[in-house]
């Protein structure tokens, strides 16, 4: 038996370094945590699935309330746990002061010998690795009744009155709670500059070091232009994206762009639609995929050559890391609910193709609903470390000026959107207010808001006919 305290003892003394070697050769695993979160779990979720693999056994009991246990987290164990029925379990148990009390963690190896932490840390990342957490050691050389007490402490509570299975259903109840705790809650105080500055030369040194240097995008994801992708350093987490435009300007084209390029360098994406069904969406999807003319899918006229063209890039898309979902209708609420989980699922870029039809239930006023669905657009950017592009409509303001130029008073809501973005695109295709268009093809991305970066218009190629932007043009 023996006594660690990681405050006084540092890190090697933390929950992570005595479970993390025990779990390659663990035929069993049992805990009991008052806290949990994705950033607990993602720590032993690898070793976690290989112990399942090779044929062992996994149990968790975890806080049932909202302010203990990450929906996400929960969701990322399910995940894994529903594979192996007759194996595992998943209990929330809400009984506030014994899930506080009680946290224990039991590992029984494959030569038959156990060991056992008993103490105060949670299946959380800091729990895990610091949190000046304390606890008791077990080993093989202890009594094997007091190491069997652990384990059974832990299986208990799949018979007990508070604890509940945790299933799709659990999940689903406890995010709007976990959510509501979660932006109502007091915000961090304060930190000394000291504590946080080695954090931001992580950042740097990562910059610095990254082979995608030179591609422009080395914090954020790819956006598929590369001179867009240099100004900004891509799509960045915790950053909200305005694409604004006049109807049919290319704003669905683009953030579909935006998914496409995520989607090739392996990072996972999500796109949410009130303007269109799912077909519609795979639709443009394969005919940018495949150089296929959209009224060509749409209209009944594919030719051979256009059937060969979608056979080869089926397989590449149908692999994508994409979600979809389409809704006509959706109310504030439930599109961050949508978000949530995308996040949840390994997603890192969310893009919601017109948020400005989602709807706040019970506000009357137009412009103060356009101002919530932006901060909370923002607000969840922030929360979740993700990057989150919406297209937005514009007013007439465009059509009544000579040059046709857009500007960032054109946005609906103008003056909140425009506070809570981060960057802000305007789409300009002069050749839709031309007879004989001079420069056919040809659009301009007016970055007319960068937080962090100076202001510049990218020109680009739009293919209307395929829903396809390229690079810029050659010059004329």
């Amino acid at each position: 038996m023996k006594f660690v305290d990681t405050g006084l003892d540092g890190p090697d003394h933390s929950l992570e370094r005595w479970l993390l070697p025990l779990l390659p050769d663990a035929e069993l695993f049992a805990a009991q945590s008052g806290f949990f979160s994705l950033a607990g779990w993602n720590l032993i979720a690898a070793e976690v699935e290989k112990l399942l693999e090779r044929g062992g056994e996994v149990h968790l009991v975890v806080g049932g309330r909202p302010d203990q246990t990450d929906p996400q987290g929960l969701r990322a164990a399910l995940d894994l746990l529903v594979r192996y029925p007759d194996r595992t379990s998943l209990i929330a148990v809400d009984d506030q002061v014994a899930m506080h009390t009680a946290k224990a963690y039991f590992v029984r190896v494959a030569g038959g010998d156990q060991y056992a932490w008993v103490g105060s840390a949670n299946l959380t990342g800091r729990g895990m690795k610091v949190n000046y957490q304390a606890g008791i050691q077990l080993g093989p050389g202890d009594d094997n009744e007091h190491l069997q007490r652990v384990l059974e402490s832990v299986l208990a509570w799949r018979t007990s009155g508070p604890a509940v299975k945790v299933d799709g259903r659990y999940i689903r109840e406890l995010w709007p709670a976990a959510r509501a705790g979660v932006f109502t809650s007091a915000p961090r105080p304060p930190r000394r500059i000291g504590d946080l500055i080695e954090g931001t030369l992580d950042v740097v040194e990562a910059m610095d070091s990254s082979p995608e240097m030179e591609r422009g995008h080395r914090l954020g994801l790819p956006t598929g232009i590369a001179d867009l992708d240099l100004l900004l350093s891509g799509l960045q987490p915790g950053q909200l994206t305005i694409v604004g435009g006049i109807e049919a300007v290319g704003k669905t084209a683009l953030l579909l762009e935006f998914v496409r390029a995520s989607c090739a360098i392996g990072s996972p994406a999500g796109y949410l639609t009130l303007q269109a069904t799912i077909h519609e969406i795979n639709t443009k999807l394969l005919a940018a995929a495949g150089r296929i003319p959209l009224h060509h899918v749409r209209g009944g006229f594919m030719t051979d050559d256009d059937w060969r063209s979608i056979a080869q890039s089926i397989p590449d898309t149908a692999q994508w890391p994409l979600y979809l979902a389409s809704h006509p209708a959706l109310t504030l609420d439930q599109l961050l609910l949508q978000i949530e989980d995308l996040a949840g699922r390994g997603v890192k870029l969310v893009a919601v193709d017109m948020p400005t039809q989602v709807t706040v239930p019970g506000m009357e006023n137009r412009e103060r609903e356009l101002a919530l669905i932006s901060a909370a657009l923002k607000t969840i950017a922030m929360q979740l470390e993700i990057a989150v592009v919406g297209a937005w409509p514009l007013g007439r303001g465009p059509h009544q000026r000579s040059d046709k130029r857009p500007m960032l008073q054109d946005l609906r809501g103008s003056g909140q959107v425009e506070h809570d973005a981060d960057v802000v695109m305007l789409l300009h295709r002069m050749e839709m207010f031309e007879y004989e268009p001079l420069h056919p093809g040809e659009v301009d991305i007016i970055v007319a808001k960068h937080r962090n970066g100076p202001l510049a218009d990218v020109f680009a190629r739009f293919l209307p006919h395929y829903g396809k932007f390229l690079d810029h043009p050659p010059p004329y």
